[in-house]
């Protein structure tokens, strides 16, 4: 009789877990099981997993030069400019500035986005980095992945009029963010996942959450001037 019980206890307990998982986020299902077993994702986990023949291309911009597709802007809160060292844009507003810009549509792709930036005033407390899935509609909604230097902080979210942070952090002891000098930040979509990473370091992964729109962009935290080096954005293919 206790070995019965048990074995219902347990099914009633697996039932229930699954019945909030799947009413919570349905595709949760899909991403852990399939042909009835647990699907293990750790390889993804590993920046170099991914090979460069799994690459195409849909955007590269180097922006030290002028692609036409980042603009420069002379007058106002925030100013960019194209340099020979790069895309440098500079707040001197208290609050976030975005510069967004529209590219084709990539949401219902397995894709990969890389930036390569640093903060130029190497103090400031403010976070900036970039976002994609942008519906360029005021106060915009977008997913972000931005980072300060003092404190050393990362964050990734979801901004629709204030941030909702998936990943916050400023316990960074496994990962180096360089305050003086350039550093890479990636954004892999694969299946129904994200994997970040930084610096070809593992950082964080997620669930997808639908695309707001089809712009990307620049995100200036407050009184902040940072410098981007490139950015690009590949489908993933062969995986």
């Amino acid at each position: 009789m206790k070995k019965i019980f048990n074995k219902y206890l347990i099914l009633v307990i697996i039932s229930t877990f699954m019945s909030c998982i799947t009413e919570k986020n349905p595709e949760i299902i899909e991403d852990l099981f399939f042909e009835g077993n647990i699907i293990d994702d750790s390889l993804y986990k590993t920046y170099n997993y991914i090979q460069s023949d799994q690459h195409q291309s849909l955007l590269y911009d180097d922006v030290d030069t002028d692609s036409g597709l980042w603009p420069n802007i002379a007058t106002g809160d925030i100013t960019s400019e194209h340099t020979s060292d790069g895309y440098l844009i500079n707040n001197t507003y208290e609050h976030d500035r975005f510069i967004s810009v529209n590219i084709d549509d990539f949401e219902n792709t397995n894709f990969e986005i890389e930036f390569v930036m640093k903060l130029e005033n190497s103090t400031s407390s403010e976070s900036s980095g970039f976002f994609w899935g942008d519906d360029n509609i005021a106060p915009h909604k977008f997913y972000y992945y931005k980072f300060s230097n003092n404190p050393q902080a990362i964050e990734l979210g979801e901004w629709y009029g204030l941030f909702d942070s998936w990943y916050d952090s400023e316990d960074l002891i496994n990962f180096s963010i360089n305050t003086s000098s350039f550093n890479k930040f990636t954004i892999r979509k694969i299946n129904n996942k994200y994997y970040f990473f930084i610096n070809e370091i593992f950082l964080f992964d997620t669930f997808i959450e639908p695309f707001f729109g089809n712009n990307i962009g620049i995100l200036n935290g407050g009184y902040s001037k940072s410098l981007f080096k490139s950015i690009k954005i590949d489908y993933l293919v062969n995986l």
